[in-house]
């Protein structure tokens, strides 16, 4: 069918097209969500509300994409990134320092040069007051040099109270 194989060759040419423009691109953090469970990307359990009590376990799901990749002498496609979580009380700007965890670099090494990502952070809610914060994730494309952020708001529940 002609018509189909000259939409598949169009497609070949928007696809190259895009993975040749997306590091050049603002780097962006497309999805974040609190999950109790990740299986892979876009598989994930999402909280269904964000109220927590300190020291409670949870995980955080974040999809990256426009960043940069280098070829290994083997031929391989590798990305780094950096990433810092920051909590914000409801109503200010700045972090509460104290409770700021930096991540270790992540390194990515694949056969493909790939379009987008997911990174998943383990973290324990900090002793917070009860009330309302922001979560923000900060990650920095090593390669590129460039930093996305995104926020998540939730709230700390008193002790002793039921979600």
């Amino acid at each position: 069918t002609p018509r189909s194989n000259q939409l598949a060759e169009t497609l070949d040419y928007v696809r190259t097209a895009s993975r040749q423009l997306q590091p050049l691109s603002t780097l962006r953090i497309r999805r974040l969500n609190f999950c109790n469970r990740i299986d892979g990307f876009g598989a994930l359990s999402v909280f269904p509300i964000s109220d927590f009590h300190a020291g409670q376990p949870l995980l955080l799901y974040a999809e990256i994409e426009n960043y940069k990749s280098e070829m290994t002498s083997d031929g391989q496609h590798r990305s780094v990134f950096a990433a810092m979580i920051e909590f914000v009380r409801e109503g200010e700007t700045e972090p509460i320092t104290s409770r700021t965890i930096r991540l270790p670099e992540i390194e990515d090494v694949c056969a493909a040069r790939r379009t987008d990502y997911f990174q998943s952070y383990e973290l324990t809610v900090p002793s917070l007051s009860p009330g309302k914060y922001k979560l923000r994730l900060r990650v920095r494309d090593q390669f590129s040099q460039q930093t996305a952020t995104s926020e998540l708001p939730f709230d700390i529940r008193p002790l002793g109270s039921e979600q």
